[in-house]
C-alpha cells in the first residue's frame, strides 16, 4: 500500500511540476514588447482582452501607439500590481510612456486599458 501510495503522489508531483503554468502580467507585458519590436502589430494586439478588442479597432490601437512607424522598443518595464509603466521609442526616434493594465481574467493575463503619454 506505501508503495502505491509513493508511485501515486510521486505521479501528482511530476504533474504538478510540468503542468503549465498560466502566463503572469510580465510575461504578457514580454510579449507585447516583443511583438511591438519585430513590427508584429497583430501580436502585440492579440495581447488585449476581448473587450479591449471590441472597443478598439487594430488600426486605432496601431496609430495611437505607434503613429507612423511600424514598430517600436520598450526600454525597462516597471510593474505596480496589475499595472505596467512601459517606456517605448518608436523607429521614427519619438519616446512615449505606455501604461497597460493587466489583470487576471479567467486564469488569462490580458492587457484591458492602454494609455499613451509623451
Amino acid at each position: 500500500t506505501s508503495v502505491v501510495f509513493g508511485c501515486v503522489l510521486a505521479a501528482l508531483l511530476t504533474w504538478y511540476v510540468t503542468r503549465s503554468a498560466p502566463a503572469s502580467a510580465q510575461v504578457t507585458v514580454q510579449r507585447f514588447c516583443s511583438d511591438l519590436g519585430t513590427g508584429d502589430t497583430s501580436g502585440a494586439y492579440q495581447q488585449f482582452s476581448t473587450a479591449y478588442r471590441q472597443a478598439t479597432s487594430q488600426r486605432t490601437f496601431a496609430a495611437s501607439l505607434l503613429g507612423s512607424s511600424t514598430r517600436a522598443s520598450c526600454g525597462t518595464v516597471t510593474m505596480t500590481g496589475d499595472e505596467a509603466a512601459v517606456p517605448v521609442k518608436r523607429a521614427d526616434g519619438t519616446a512615449e510612456t505606455v501604461t497597460l493594465d493587466v489583470p487576471s481574467e479567467s486564469g488569462q493575463w490580458r492587457i484591458t486599458s492602454m494609455k499613451v503619454s509623451s
